[in-house]
């Protein structure tokens, strides 16, 4: 499992907090068969939202991948996401 953050002022002319982390586990269910998911999770405030402007907004989803190792050049894969974005600011 690997997690990785970051989180600060939005800019140098801004103080508004902004922050996101992954959270990402991995298993090899054989030497050939992989599995990935992850889990991301960002905020800012005070941004422009659908519902207008200087509002906070948050925005998350998860991630899986399915992999198979064909050969050692080759692999084929399966990927299913879910991402909510309920204040209509990243999409």
């Amino acid at each position: 499992m690997t997690v990785n953050s970051t989180a600060g002022h939005r800019s140098e002319q801004s103080n508004d907090f902004w922050g996101a982390y992954s959270v990402v586990g991995t298993h090899n269910f054989t030497d050939k068969l992989h599995y990935i998911i992850q889990h991301d999770h960002g905020f800012a405030d005070n941004v422009q939202t659908n519902a207008g402007p200087n509002q906070n907004a948050q925005w998350y989803g998860i991630t899986q991948y399915l992999n198979y190792d064909v050969n050692d050049k080759f692999t084929v894969g399966l990927r299913t996401e879910w991402f909510s974005d309920p204040d209509g600011f990243r999409v």
